[in-house]
């Protein structure tokens, strides 16, 4: 029996001034949810990775989610839906 393991979330933050702000896999879930809430970025990358299953066709592939948003307020929704 496979133990459960926690999403891992990657979290990249684009400033209007080009700048690059990049959160590893290895952050508090609350501390990405106050960077992407309270931040003004021009753009929130989210990459959510749930681990590796079968598929439809028997392949072992890497199941995730990812998006690219512009508003604060859906990338937050976009990653508690990710997380649910």
């Amino acid at each position: 029996m496979k133990k459960d393991i926690s999403p891992r979330v990657k979290l990249t933050l684009w400033s209007k001034n080009g700048k690059v702000v990049y959160y590893p896999y290895s952050i508090r879930m609350n501390r990405l949810y106050a960077r992407a809430r309270h931040g003004l970025y021009a753009r929130i990358d989210i990459k959510v990775q749930y681990g590796i299953a079968k598929d439809n066709f028997g392949n072992n592939t890497m199941f995730e989610n990812s998006g690219t948003y512009e508003n604060p307020k859906e990338a937050v929704e976009a990653l508690r839906a990710f997380l649910q």
